[in-house]
């Protein structure tokens, strides 16, 4: 960790949340107990790159060990291969409703499915 702002944090899952169908909303994965969050937090605006690092590198680390799903409110800029895994098996269905609903992509604050990709597309 290269920064004392930063921080690791392992959130427990379960109750409430896990008695929701996995398909009801667009969070599918109530199933698994455990969250882990590596918080890269800086003051320097021109160290982006070696925090931006330490949390990627502490994912890859855990990776082995995980189910491989991602959490969509604790990504940072990341590949179309990692916001499908915060949607899992709701991404086709997601897809669709973006096609429909919000074609201009104006919803595009945080990581979302861009509205060119449909479900003939993700496949």
């Amino acid at each position: 960790m290269a920064s004392p702002l930063s921080a690791i944090a392992v959130e427990h899952y379960g109750g409430a949340a896990g008695r929701v169908a996995k398909d009801a909303t667009a969070f599918p994965h109530r199933d698994l107990p455990w969250d882990v969050i590596f918080a890269a937090q800086w003051m320097d605006p021109l160290d982006v790159t070696s925090h931006r690092d330490w949390a990627r590198a502490a994912e890859q680390a855990l990776r082995p060990y995980t189910s491989g799903a991602h959490l969509l409110a604790a990504l940072d800029v990341e590949p179309e291969e990692v916001i499908r895994t915060a949607f899992g098996a709701n991404f086709n269905r997601l897809a669709e409703v973006k096609a429909k609903y919000d074609q201009t992509n104006f919803f595009r604050v945080n990581q979302n499915i861009t509205p060119a990709v449909t479900t003939a597309a993700v496949g």
